[in-house]
């Protein structure tokens, strides 16, 4: 198969051949007087559910694409398209070339065609439906694959490519059988090419770093966590000396088993990040490593990598030098689970929880710090909001039984002020003794869209904001306090489609999110490759080793994008459990969403009682076609006769009317 690169070229070099060809007056046609007669642009093919669909521009233009045309193209695709205008002055996009195939790996069903005998695939894209024309390797036909079976294909021919040839493809991988309970984990995983199954278990468990460690098991850590969690590896403790706490986290140390550059170490890099799906967890370290020897467990000694914290009672760091690192042998005095913590806090009992006293006392004090930090970090950064999580529960053969909803209660801001600062010490460490580390960088909005976003605050009556303060730490603080001080969350939702996600680099970087100079995470090295290189880099520097971790542009690379794809597959996985939960509600129940999108196709929002993402098609919401109502998907707003009806981060009544199972769509209606 040929890859984006050479299916470019081989383009190119048609382009060039058919350069000096005749053209239909008998005249030579030049690549210039080519791009006279055509205008072209370059986008992304949208599809619908009809047969037509779209081309999206990067510069937010949108172009319709007949249905015709749409058959030499997959949705996806990053295309070259001619704009044609028609008689009645209407553009629209003719494909004309490839820059990147969306179909170079992907999951479809498979179908025989008894007629000719041969195999079709159904590939599992948004909008496309037709069956393709699939070649399969004898391996596969081995297997007997039946009507409906899963499989991985990839792209063989393309239409943009030999031209008047249809699409073909080719079975890469057999997936499972259509009726396997498994199959939306299998499928999601597969498609972003993500391992299945747990690494194979080492031949030994032995300590083998041979570093001398400290007795800290006399220091009353607990792990506060859910509580069908195994893979603890943060437990916590506390000290108050009057007008400042000495705070204590200690950290399970799977470094302390895993040699550089091992086998295992190599697959733990590979995976880069655990991928947590519903009620099936997937480590980047053996399970008998991640909820076993490593996870620490109460009453188990442990190897640990400790971090002693001191923390002024007004919130901030103490001193110039406020955060020792350690290498201990711990223990976990008790676990705690976080809705039992939380009771105990808030409400003065626990029907769960009975600690003994130095716990009992211990917890105030975490909640007092928690309370502090919270407040001292509301300077620099706007605090995350109190939505609640949403827990997908499944019985014995997987299948979707309900929702747990999951607020952050006490209990969880107590464990995320900890994990912050610690993260925000780690930084500053490394950053101090060797300038490097796996750092979370964050630069805020997106400095090509800045203009836009001055335009925005300005139709907002915010106009005491330049440019230049966007690009920096604190105007971009000064912003987001804007928007959380407006009535609705309208601008907020608006603006946060122009910020940038996050990225991993090897450099002290500032966070803009969380209101920091320098942010290195190492509090999950069970969970996160990136935690596990830093973890090596702060025991060489406290024991005075060499380095034996390398943060290389491949490494930042696979960071990147295993934690961007396996946010991808835990979303499909729960797209296709939610289809089961909300279906017996069809046309019955009434439930409050908020809109997070609105496009012209229509508006995205998300049912607050159990999380589910829904779709309410524009022709639900203007059936009778009138041209006064229209939706602006630059301003995220739909209009009726020139008055606001909906926006970005309105409550609105909803009622799920059909589920559409092949796309796992949520469609709904609006509720007056």
């Amino acid at each position: 198969m040929l890859d984006s690169a050479s299916l470019a070229a081989l383009q190119q070099l048609k382009d060039k051949m058919n350069a000096g060809k005749p053209n239909k007056n008998g005249n030579k046609q030049t690549q210039n007087e080519q791009k006279d007669i055509f205008e072209t642009r370059d986008g992304t093919v949208r599809s619908t559910e009809k047969s037509y669909g779209f081309l999206e521009t990067n510069s937010g233009d949108s172009f319709f694409i007949p249905p015709a045309e749409m058959k030499k193209v997959f949705h996806g695709d990053r295309i070259t398209a001619k704009i044609v205008t028609d008689k009645q002055g209407r553009k629209h996009a003719v494909p004309y070339r490839l820059i990147n195939p969306f179909i170079t790996s992907i999951p479809g069903r498979i179908y025989l065609n008894t007629k000719d005998n041969n195999y079709y695939v159904n590939v599992d894209s948004p909008g496309y439906r037709e069956k393709i024309f699939t070649k399969v390797p004898n391996t596969i036909r081995q297997i007997e694959p039946k009507d409906g079976d899963w499989v991985i294909v990839e792209l063989g021919d393309h239409p943009l490519i030999k031209q008047g040839k249809q699409a073909s493809l080719m079975v890469k991988e057999f997936i499972a059988r259509k009726d396997d309970a498994k199959v939306p984990w299998l499928v999601s995983l597969r498609k972003y090419n993500l391992p299945v199954k747990c690494p194979p278990d080492p031949q030994s468990l032995e300590i083998i770093d041979g570093f001398e460690r400290s007795d800290l098991t006399n220091i009353p850590f607990v792990t506060i966590d859910s509580p069908s969690t195994r893979d603890m590896d943060d437990a916590i403790s506390i000290e108050d000396h009057g007008d400042y706490w000495d705070l204590w986290i200690a950290i399970a140390d799977p470094t302390a088993y895993i040699r550089t550059q091992s086998d295992m170490d190599k697959e733990a890099a590979e995976r880069a990040f655990t991928c947590y799906l519903p009620g099936y967890n997937i480590p980047i370290i053996p399970h008998i490593m991640s909820e076993g020897v490593c996870s620490l467990m109460p009453n188990e000694k442990r190897p640990a990598l400790v971090a002693r914290i001191s923390v002024n009672k007004d919130g901030s760091l103490r001193g110039s030098d406020p955060c020792s690192f350690c290498l201990a042998t711990v223990k976990s005095h008790a676990r705690l689970a976080y809705d039992d913590v939380s009771d105990l806090l808030e409400e003065g009992s626990s029907e769960n929880l009975k600690p003994d006293e130095v716990i009992a006392v211990e917890l105030q004090m975490f909640s007092e710090f928690a309370k502090t930090r919270a407040i001292f970090r509301s300077q620099t950064t706007v605090l995350f909001k109190d939505k609640p999580d949403y827990e997908i529960d499944l019985d014995e053969q997987g299948k979707p039984i309900g929702i747990t909803v999951e607020y952050r209660r006490t209990a969880n801001k107590i464990v995320e002020e900890c994990m912050i600062i610690a993260n925000e010490c780690a930084g500053n460490f490394l950053a101090k003794k060797i300038g490097t580390g796996v750092f979370n960088k964050h630069t805020g909005f997106d400095h090509d869209k800045l203009d836009t976003i001055i335009k925005i605050l300005g139709m907002n009556n915010i106009t005491d904001v330049t440019k230049e303060e966007l690009e920096t730490m604190d105007g971009y603080f000064h912003v987001r306090t804007i928007c959380e001080q407006q009535p609705t969350g309208y601008l907020d939702m608006r603006l946060r489609k122009f910020q940038i996600p996050a990225e991993i680099v090897n450099t002290p970087s500032e966070h803009f999110g969380l209101g920091l100079h320098s942010y290195a995470t190492w509090t999950s090295p069970i969970r996160k490759y990136g935690d596990m290189i830093n973890h090596r880099l702060i025991k060489s520097i406290i024991t005075g080793t060499e380095p034996t971790a390398e943060i290389t542009d491949s490494v930042l690379s696979k960071l990147n994008t295993v934690k961007r794809i396996n946010r991808y597959a835990e979303r499909d996985v729960n797209d296709w459990l939610y289809i089961d939960i909300v279906e017996p509600s069809c046309n019955i129940t009434t439930y409050e969403a908020e809109i997070n999108d609105i496009s012209r196709g229509g508006i995205k929002a998300q049912i607050t009682e159990h999380g589910a993402n829904i779709f309410i098609p524009f022709s639900v919401i203007n059936p009778d076609k009138i041209p006064e109502i229209a939706a602006n998907n630059e301003e995220g707003r739909i209009y009726d006769h020139g008055k606001v009806k909906y926006e970005l981060a309105m409550k609105i009544n909803v009622r799920i009317t059909n589920v559409d199972r092949v796309n796992r769509n949520i469609i709904a209606e609006i509720i007056e």
